[in-house]
């Protein structure tokens, strides 16, 4: 029923604050995907969003997606944009990425717009990098700032607590900090508790693999990865992290990957500067113990 409600909505479903779509119409410029709030109220994130696409100096169309967004297409079309285009099925009543990715391919197939945008929130951070794998595309992650329709600034988000953060510089923390991304094999809030002791006697920051969100361990601001924060210290260091496509993808700038695992065949190995095969329960306390001990000779 899903599947039958994305094809039908493919079409039909484009309707235009400004003038009606033709099918095999090609809109040449920026698509910004908005995102709808419970409600039906527009994200403010989205009107951000916009100010960046204007920077492109293409017209924009913007698509919002959902069920009873009315208010949302209305405040869009407020904004002065070229075009918007909404989409309101029951099948888009909550947020999911699948779905919602789909007709972005779907758009994409049939109107051939040259960028794409969406806010840096965990919608868009689930649903852009879905709909960049169908349309066979990398998505481009973490964008502060637009230069013109070729240049673009890049950040990485530290994982710091907000105090930190507001005190720091966030490319250069990431570049000169330690992360510490724990997976779902450390089994429970306890064994994060370990990884932020190790952290802290380090120096850095934790993280988690989405495994170890997914299983409600620790809250989806840890997450680390292409659907979670992209970082890019001195060090990372992953414990019981399997190593997955999207996490890897979020990582891979790391100056040194350091992995401790008790499965010698995971793939995060294949990626690791240094690995190490044990009991990440014994390995991560030696560890601690080994560091404050180094840290109280230099003091």
């Amino acid at each position: 029923m899903l599947r039958h409600a994305i094809r039908t909505l493919a079409g039909p479903f484009i309707s235009s604050q400004r003038s009606s779509l033709f099918a095999g119409a090609r809109l040449l410029g920026t698509l910004v995907v908005a995102e709808a709030q419970h409600g039906g109220k527009l994200n403010p994130s989205s009107l951000s969003t916009i100010t960046a696409a204007q920077q492109l100096g293409q017209p924009i169309t913007a698509l919002v997606m959902g069920n009873e967004i009315q208010d949302a297409a209305d405040s869009l079309a407020r904004t002065g944009i070229t075009k918007v285009m909404l989409a309101q099925h029951e099948a888009f009543g909550r947020p999911l990425a699948e779905p919602m990715s789909a007709l972005l391919h779907a758009v994409q197939q049939r109107l051939h717009f040259d960028y794409m945008l969406c806010s840096g929130s965990s919608f868009g951070k689930n649903l852009l990098p879905r709909a960049a794998a169908l349309l066979g595309c990398q998505p481009l992650s973490d964008v502060t700032q637009i230069l013109d329709a070729s240049t673009f600034i890049r950040c990485a988000p530290p994982l710091f607590p907000l105090p930190l953060l507001m005190q720091s510089q966030h490319c250069k923390s990431m570049l000169q900090s330690v992360v510490v991304c724990g997976g779902r094999a450390l089994k429970d809030a306890q064994g994060f508790k370990m990884l932020e002791s190790l952290a802290d006697a380090l120096g850095g920051a934790v993280g988690a693999s989405r495994a170890a969100v997914d299983a409600g361990i620790v809250s989806n601001d840890l997450q680390v990865g292409q659907t979670g924060k992209i970082v890019a210290p001195k060090l990372y260091l992953g414990i019981g992290v399997s190593g997955a496509i999207q996490h890897m993808a979020g990582v891979k700038d790391s100056k040194v990957i350091a992995v401790i695992n008790t499965d010698s065949e995971a793939p995060m190995f294949q990626e690791a500067d240094y690995g190490f095969v044990g009991d990440m329960f014994t390995a991560v306390p030696e560890m601690e113990h080994h560091v404050r001990q180094l840290k109280s000779k230099e003091q």
